[in-house]
């Protein structure tokens, strides 16, 4: 019997040692790393240059000389920003006029977030060979247009004795230049915006010459259908003024004869100037949505499980892909079809009007790598999903004498959602609240 116990007393003691061993000094804690993505700050913003021909390869886009780009074969560029506030962004490119614009990163925007700038660029104006007015006879000008078409971009017609005699006109095409930030939208936003069919530019010698009779702008119509084209009681004339730069509306307005809108430059008004003739378009964006996922190393959702190391994981690389840009979710030609009033060259001019506002449409990606570090006995999980907003272009047209809506359907990529956590395994049991929030 006392053999037996003093048995067992030795295992109970050799036990108590192991543990007591177990417990002790050499036991090793978890490597703990930095993490950059939680200490570093960036915004990204990101665009397509382009100009009437199509995307602008080659330019350059400018906030200072630390931090530019130059856009790739498909127009894109991608600025990475430090802090919130206001910058000046600089575009340049060949052939085209130099263009700057303002954006703002809010103060409240979100680590990592993104805004969306694209730029439509202007052709500098190629001016036809100037005209001498002579006394008593009709002078037309015929503004060829800024891409190869079969028609004018514009003709400008001045009556006999609308001008001084020996006072010379020229005329060319003017790409108005234009920035559109897609920024996030919180509740449904209607509002008018007015875009160009047609924008020329005038220029007299001498330069501060007037009109003393009306002189007519005409711009053809897209379509060769007389029986359809845009309603003139919905467009409106304008001309930049020379000292605000701002576009001032003629009281003239626009009108629809033979095939061609026509806008007037009124009685004694100075002829040299730039002329716009533009159909009002109701725009409804809706509120932002938070959408697809964004891949992430591939994958929809990234995770990396170190539980149980020791040692961490140093540099571990996060490859992700935002979607940007927009798309149609119903074309131009799909609305005119849907209005009964099908026309190729009028949806294609719907579609350039669209595109000067929203810049071309395509959807792309920006590639981002996300470097950080994952201590011992931790789990890293990120996710990344597109956020986006609707939006609605209705024109008004006339087809065959009825007046009709048009309306053409955008999906607008306005920034992305993220989801990160990166923290010990012990901080959550079976990764159970981590799975529920990143929603795996």
């Amino acid at each position: 019997m006392k053999m037996r116990n003093f048995f067992r007393m030795g295992v109970l003691l050799a036990a108590i040692s192991l543990t007591a061993a177990g417990c002790g000094k050499d036991d090793k804690t978890p490597e703990q790393l930095p993490d950059p993505l939680d200490t570093t700050t960036e915004y990204y913003l990101v665009g397509v240059v382009s100009s009437a021909e199509g995307v602008v390869k080659g330019a350059e886009v400018k906030i200072s000389d630390e931090i530019k780009a130059t856009t790739d074969a498909q127009g894109k560029y991608n600025l990475t920003l430090s802090k919130t506030g206001d910058y000046t962004v600089a575009v340049k490119a060949s052939k085209l006029e130099d263009f700057s614009t303002e954006v703002s990163i809010a103060s409240s925007a979100k680590n990592r977030s993104t805004l969306t700038l694209n730029v439509k660029m202007s052709k500098i104006v190629e001016y036809t060979a100037p005209k001498e007015v002579v006394s008593g006879q009709e002078t037309k000008v015929e503004v060829p247009a800024a891409t190869e078409t079969e028609t004018p971009a514009a003709i400008v017609t001045a009556p006999a004795d609308a001008v001084e005699e020996g006072v010379k006109i020229s005329a060319g095409a003017y790409e108005e230049p234009k920035a559109n930030v897609s920024a996030p939208v919180t509740s449904e936003k209607k509002e008018v915006e007015q875009v160009v069919v047609s924008s020329i530019a005038i220029k007299a010698e001498p330069a501060n010459a007037t009109a003393k009779k009306e002189i007519v702008i005409a711009t053809p119509n897209p379509s060769t259908n007389t029986s359809i084209y845009f309603d003139p009681d919905n467009m409106v004339a304008q001309k930049d003024a020379i000292l605000t730069r701002a576009w001032e509306d003629l009281n003239t307005g626009v009108k629809f004869n033979n095939g061609n809108y026509e806008i007037t430059i009124p009685t004694g008004a100075t002829i040299a100037g730039k002329y716009a003739t533009r159909i009002k378009a109701e725009k409804v964006t809706g509120k932002e949505t938070v959408g697809e996922a964004n891949l992430a190393n591939g994958a929809e959702t990234v995770k990396k499980d170190n539980s149980g190391n020791i040692s961490g994981i140093k540099d571990f690389e996060i490859k992700v892909a935002i979607k940007a840009g927009w798309e149609y979710t119903t074309t131009p030609a799909a609305a005119l079809k849907a209005a009964g009033a099908e026309d190729e060259k009028l949806a294609a001019a719907i579609e350039a009007q669209i595109r000067s506002t929203e810049g071309n449409p395509l959807v792309y990606t920006v590639e981002r790598v996300l470097k950080t570090n994952i201590s011992g006995n931790s789990i890293l999980y990120y996710q990344n999903k597109a956020k986006y907003c609707t939006k609605t272009y209705t024109f008004k047209i006339m087809a065959n004498g009825v007046k009709k809506n048009v309306t053409v359907g955008l999906k607008c990529y306005t920034g992305s959602e993220e989801k990160y956590i990166n923290q010990s395994s012990d901080e959550h049991s079976g990764g159970g609240t981590l799975l529920s929030l990143i929603h795996i």
